[in-house]
């Protein structure tokens, strides 16, 4: 999905000259990609005295931005990218800036699930993302989106409650497992099915 909104506003000098101010902000991509265009004219020379761009995108590992301005003087270009990372006792993490209080996610075998409600959060090729913005001493639910998990996996449940302290950074650790489904039909040497609560074993 993509949304776009458009902003103007418009002021005046000491001198009566009219300014007006137009600008575009876009969001793509499951709110991943924010984007904004803007540009500043004066009413009088009709001369466009700024232009402003910046975008910005939030991924599993971190966050990157990057923006360009000129004016009548100056031209800048910038870039900076953020992220946090958790050393535990599985490994490290990287994941987007972590909060005050945050919470890792283990989903061990899972990866590229979806943590809803957290823009680009997924978990990573072991299982394992930071789930940040979390309320102390309260309920909270860290959610994965069931529809986003490898065809060969699966969750005990979606949702986890947790109920962190201020500054922790608490574990949500979901029961999965990793493998091939499979509908079997078994029946006895005749043809005839198997009869109900019957235990089958390999040998050796």
């Amino acid at each position: 999905n993509h949304e776009m909104y458009a902003t103007y506003q418009n002021s005046s000098s000491s001198k009566h000259d009219m300014n007006h101010d137009l600008g575009i902000t876009g969001v793509a991509f499951d709110s991943q990609l924010t984007w904004q265009a803007r540009g500043q004219i004066e009413d009088k020379s009709k001369n466009q005295k700024a232009t402003f761009l910046n975008a910005s995108w939030r991924g599993t590992y971190g966050e990157i931005g990057a923006n360009y301005s000129h004016n009548e003087i100056n031209r800048d270009i910038g870039m900076n990218v953020s992220g946090g990372v958790i050393a535990h006792s599985s490994g490290i993490t990287f994941g987007q800036s972590i909060s005050d209080t945050a919470a890792l996610v283990e989903a061990k075998g899972v990866s590229g699930a979806k943590v809803l409600g957290l823009p680009g959060v997924r978990t990573d090729f072991r299982g394992y993302t930071i789930s940040s913005y979390l309320t102390p001493y309260m309920n909270n639910f860290i959610s994965i989106d069931p529809t986003t998990l490898p065809i060969n996996t699966d969750i005990r449940q979606t949702d986890i409650q947790v109920v962190p302290t201020e500054g922790a950074i608490v574990k949500a650790v979901y029961k999965t497992s990793v493998g091939t489904n499979a509908l079997i039909r078994i029946t006895r040497t005749n043809g005839k099915p198997l009869a109900l609560s019957t235990v089958l074993s390999l040998k050796n």
